[in-house]
């Protein structure tokens, strides 16, 4: 079963995300801000990483480049509402590989999931 860690402080995007997870066969962990994310490295190795950006702003880029330091198979999906090119580039040579801008569309994170995920979705 695929790990999947998510870090994400905003309670409405929280339960959207929490919602679309519930559908897939994934070990989830879900921590509040970037220092827990880290914290949560030390145990729980994910091949999938969701995290906010603006919320995990000083953690942020530290939390991919660890996520990716601890499986170099991690998939990084980054959410974000204000991004730009300079961000872009950090996140990517951190190791991320994926954006979703906010509020999370719920269509554009399934599209995500299903192709990150080599086990079917347990419901629609």
């Amino acid at each position: 079963m695929k790990k999947l860690l998510f870090v994400e402080g905003d309670s409405s995007e929280t339960n959207l995300i929490t919602k679309v997870l519930s559908s897939y066969k994934f070990n989830v962990r879900h921590v509040e801000s970037g220092i827990e994310g880290l914290e949560a490295l030390s145990s729980f190795v994910p091949d999938i990483l969701i995290v906010d950006l603006e919320s995990n702003e000083k953690y942020g880029l530290e939390l991919i480049s660890k996520a990716v330091a601890t499986n170099s198979h991690s998939s990084i999906l980054v959410l974000t509402s204000d991004l730009n090119d300079e961000q872009v580039g950090l996140c990517l040579e951190c190791g991320a590989d994926s954006f979703i801008h906010k509020p999370v569309d719920e269509n554009s994170l399934i599209a995500y999931l299903e192709s990150h995920n080599s086990e079917q979705a347990i419901a629609a």
